[in-house]
């Protein structure tokens, strides 16, 4: 008996399938998903996805597409699934329990590389996660020292890996410690963060993506959110240099309390950025 032979599959056929049970999962770009798990798999970019549809794809490698849509569908972070994510240009690496860096965070980069362009300076990304604010901040500012702080021992790793897969290893500087511990009275430039911010309350409340796969440390802010700001703003304070500035990014809603923190905690000059959809996005304080 004369076994029937495996229909080739391509690449177009793989993506629109891809995308109709993406589709219904609900997820919000279903195609480019699709897309960039298959071109994941196939060791290639998503640009050789598009212009090459005819491509036929081998059994295993259709397997493989099939296993990581099957964790998509279930609504895991894409970043997860293919172990990196973009952010300001950068290919980032990223796994499960560290926080996926987020396209509003690169308002947070562009405000710091504004004052500091050009200049020597001292900078610290304090919660760094995957370290893909304090790379960023170092290949924009060649000119500066950065130290990217966590307390979480998986997010120092990652960090670290980033920073040796951009050749930073000179400039960037990982430090595992909570906030400040490792650093004297008027060291730094400048001191950046994106720190937890959301409410307690507000996380059941969030994407799947989010709320079930993401790491809740990097996420909880307490019952208004702004836990972390309430230590991190005043102690950033004795560290950074007079003429130097702290720039936070912060949630909707929030930009009006924090600037009441930063503006308590001694700093002047505070200001208010929004990002591409409109929201209050970085809030910055100088000190005098």
């Amino acid at each position: 008996m004369q076994i029937p032979h495996r229909q080739p599959t391509t690449v177009a056929q793989l993506c629109a399938s891809g995308a109709q049970r993406l589709t219904s999962a609900g997820i919000q770009t279903p195609l480019l998903d699709a897309q960039l798990i298959l071109a994941y798999v196939l060791a290639c970019s998503r640009l050789e996805i598009m212009a090459h549809p005819e491509r036929q794809v081998s059994e295993p490698e259709e397997q493989r597409f099939e296993e990581l849509l099957a964790r998509r569908v279930a609504r895991e972070p894409l970043a997860y699934i293919v172990g990196t994510k973009e952010f300001y240009g950068l290919e980032i690496e990223v796994c499960a329990g560290v926080f996926v860096p987020r396209p509003e965070t690169e308002l947070l980069v562009d405000e710091c590389v504004a004052r500091l362009r050009g200049k020597q300076c001292v900078i610290a990304d304090v919660g760094t996660g995957t370290g893909a604010v304090a790379v960023a901040l170092a290949l924009a500012l060649p000119k500066s020292t950065v130290y990217a702080v966590d307390v979480c021992p998986l997010a120092v790793k990652t960090a670290e890996r980033n920073v040796h897969r951009h050749g930073l290893q000179d400039r960037v500087f990982v430090v595992s410690s909570n906030l400040f511990e490792s650093f004297g009275g008027d060291s730094l430039d400048a001191v950046v963060s994106n720190p937890p911010y959301v409410p307690t309350g507000d996380i059941p409340l969030l994407q799947p993506e989010v709320a079930v796969y993401e790491p809740r440390q990097a996420l909880d802010g307490g019952v208004d959110g702004l836990d972390v700001y309430k230590e991190l703003v005043p102690a950033a304070f004795r560290v950074i240099k007079p003429g130097g500035f702290l720039a936070v990014e912060v949630g909707s809603g929030q930009a009006d309390s924090v600037v009441q923190i930063i503006e308590r905690s001694g700093y002047t000059k505070v200001e208010k950025r929004k990002d591409l959809s409109g929201i209050e996005r970085v809030v910055v304080g100088s000190k005098c």
